[in-house]
């Protein structure tokens, strides 16, 4: 699993919680 993965993840959630 490729770090770039976590950090699209933590993206979109950062956008969901808004």
């Amino acid at each position: 699993m490729s770090p770039v993965i976590i950090i699209l993840v933590v993206f979109v959630q950062n956008i969901c919680q808004t």
